[in-house]
């Protein structure tokens, strides 16, 4: 994972290393750069990522 242009690195889940099992987060909205944009669904059309799924917004 690279770091974003300000230094923060965001991840859109977690993976126990122990069971193999993966936690997306929540509800929580990414552009397809990786960039976090809040837990608000995005007034723009495009391609976002939500729970780990892609998400066309029209």
């Amino acid at each position: 994972m690279r770091p974003a242009a300000n230094g923060v690195v965001s991840s859109i889940a977690s993976l126990d290393t122990r069971t193999g099992e993966i936690k997306f987060a929540t509800d929580r909205w990414f552009d397809l750069n990786g960039r976090y944009l809040g837990n608000k669904n995005p007034t723009q059309k495009g391609a976002y990522y939500n729970n780990g799924k892609k998400v066309i917004v029209k």
